[in-house]
């Protein structure tokens, strides 16, 4: 069970299958309307979510990230090293910025901000892909690498959903943090008492 790194031309279609993955989700939709100034209670066309977080795939790989793809683009993950760290620039700084200094305290208060880990960045399927388990091919050798080097692994799940699939391959949930307070609900409707998303930082060990 394997995936492959993505080079060249191709990194612009993993790109693709992330923006295509988040579309329909609280994240993206939060996500497309704070970097592009658009109403919160407006509704977003397909083409506004284009090339969002595909701009942060194509940023991920010039620094040195794992891009890789399982089944011919079926499923994307963006995977770094322990030391590597993501790049900040582009139309979603401010929100990754922000995004950075709450995962940061969070690390910091559990006393885990020195914890040597490959980090899941982003992975997503091609929606309109049926294929089962191109996701645990991103998921194992990864994990395999962790286990051999003697670091742990770590990301951040945007959904009960996903946390569910994550406990899964042996991630457990330390903390959470929240993103859009003031803006929006949990579930992503305006509310300008809301307390935002919740993004759950899980580790494996």
């Amino acid at each position: 069970m394997s995936c492959s790194k993505v080079v060249g031309s191709d990194i612009k279609r993993a790109g693709e299958v992330i923006d295509k993955a988040f579309a329909t989700t609280k994240f993206q939709d939060f996500l497309v309307k704070y970097c592009k100034n658009i109403p919160l209670h407006e509704k977003l066309q397909e083409t506004d979510f284009e090339n969002v977080l595909g701009e942060r795939i194509e940023a991920f790989h010039k620094v040195g990230a794992d891009i890789v793809e399982a089944d011919d683009f079926v499923a994307v993950a963006a995977w770094f090293k322990p030391g590597l760290n993501p790049p900040l620039g582009g139309i979603s700084q401010k929100f990754f910025t922000e995004y950075n200094q709450k995962l940061a305290a969070l690390e910091q208060k559990h006393g885990m901000e020195n914890r040597e880990d490959w980090h899941l960045m982003l992975i997503g399927r091609d929606p309109t892909q049926l294929k089962k388990g191109s996701i645990r091919k991103l998921f194992e050798p990864y994990l395999e690498k962790a286990r051999e080097e003697k670091v742990g692994a770590s990301l951040e799940a945007i959904s009960e959903h996903a946390v569910k699939v994550y406990e899964h391959f042996g991630f457990r949930v330390v903390d959470k943090f929240h993103m859009g307070e003031g803006q929006i609900g949990a579930d992503g409707k305006p509310n300008p008492n809301g307390e935002g998303l919740s993004l759950y930082f899980m580790v494996y060990e």
